[in-house]
């Protein structure tokens, strides 16, 4: 007789289990690298040893959902429509992969992890917005510090570009934004190892 008291409260759970709303299907997205375009003068750098910190990113951007906010500065996040990695990741992948074609195969390293017995250009980026706003508008901005032979240099990125209602549309948008992010940052890497 005891199999029926435990017959009838599986009997509960199941049910319970199948009460709720169908769960929602799940879309993943992933930036990836640009065509960047390769200046000659960028390929006389290709020996450039460069070493790329952990991006860091505004507390709001560091979840596994897509952001968007109005401009009454209300965070919002879209629970169905997520980043396939953590987007700091992301983002510092898609960076060196621009960064290594941008100067004609040069090594860059991601640091702390991998190591470099050469003098490197140091590369910290701290990005602190990176979402679709009010109307529609993709945006990025990032503030980066580039340390070279006891020359430091800080810069500001800061884009926007309209974008579709279409979550793929907006997170292409956003990673365009990314990959002119990687140019400007190339075209100052060659300004300052020059």
């Amino acid at each position: 007789m005891r199999v029926f008291p435990c017959m009838v409260i599986l009997l509960v759970l199941c049910g319970c289990i199948q009460l709720g709303d169908k769960p929602q299907p799940q879309n993943y997205y992933l930036l990836e690298p640009g065509v960047v375009v390769n200046n000659p003068q960028n390929n006389r750098l290709s020996t450039l040893n460069i070493t790329l910190k952990t991006i860091e990113l505004a507390e709001f951007l560091d979840k596994p959902y897509l952001a968007a906010h109005d401009d009454k500065n209300l965070i919002s996040y879209r629970p169905s429509e997520r980043w396939a990695e953590p987007l700091n990741s992301n983002i510092g992948r898609v960076i060196r992969s621009n960064l290594t074609r941008s100067f004609g195969g040069a090594p860059v390293t991601l640091g702390p992890w991998e190591k470099s017995n050469a003098e490197a250009l140091s590369i910290k980026v701290v990005i602190d917005d990176f979402a679709i706003n009010a109307g529609n508008i993709a945006v990025l901005n990032a503030y980066y510090r580039l340390a070279w032979n006891g020359q430091t240099y800080f810069k500001e990125y800061h884009q926007e570009l309209a974008t579709s209602i279409n979550v793929t549309d907006q997170v292409k948008t956003l990673n365009s934004i990314l990959d002119q992010f990687c140019i400007s940052l190339a075209n100052n890497i060659t300004r300052l190892v020059n």
